[in-house]
């Protein structure tokens, strides 16, 4: 049986938890994972913010 890299990425992080695990925690693992994904393939697509401008809009919104 071949694995793809996602199965095996898979298994490996269900290994790691603990044994009385429940669904819901793995589920919260694994959304937690697909925005973490998400948002480092917008970073590498050019579509982020640098923390300086964050924290001038921030300054903005805060000054209102």
């Amino acid at each position: 049986m071949v694995l793809t890299e996602f199965k095996k990425d898979l298994i490996q992080m269900i290994e790691k938890m603990p044994d009385d695990i429940s669904i819901s925690d793995v589920m919260d693992e694994l959304y937690l994972r697909l925005e973490i994904n998400k948002a480092e393939e917008e970073i590498k697509a050019g579509k982020s913010i640098s923390h300086d401008k964050v924290e001038k809009k921030v300054e903005k919104w805060l000054a209102r």
